[in-house]
């Protein structure tokens, strides 16, 4: 819903959100975000070995061995074609 101001709710919610981020932690701490060997797969539909009567799966590897970290401060782009993952990534 619109308010008089042109803001919606949900932006307002997530303003205060990002305040209280912003003011729960002192100048002087950091934060890091660490990831090793992240792995994702998923099941997909194996066309060639289904039929009409059985439907067969595979795993398909989204994400193999991802390592990485981010701190505090930092901007971090997670950049690619289509199709390689970066959603999932996130």
């Amino acid at each position: 819903m619109t308010k008089d101001n042109g803001h919606d709710d949900e932006d307002i919610a997530g303003s205060s959100m990002l305040k209280h981020l912003a003011s729960s932690r002192s100048i002087d701490e950091y934060v890091t975000i660490e990831w090793k060997n992240l792995n994702f797969s998923t099941l997909v539909k194996d066309k060639s070995k289904s039929n009409i009567f059985k439907s067969v799966y595979t795993e398909r590897k989204i994400l193999r061995d991802l390592n990485g970290h981010i701190n505090s401060g930092e901007l971090l782009a997670i950049m690619g074609p289509s199709g390689c993952g970066k959603t999932s990534f996130l």
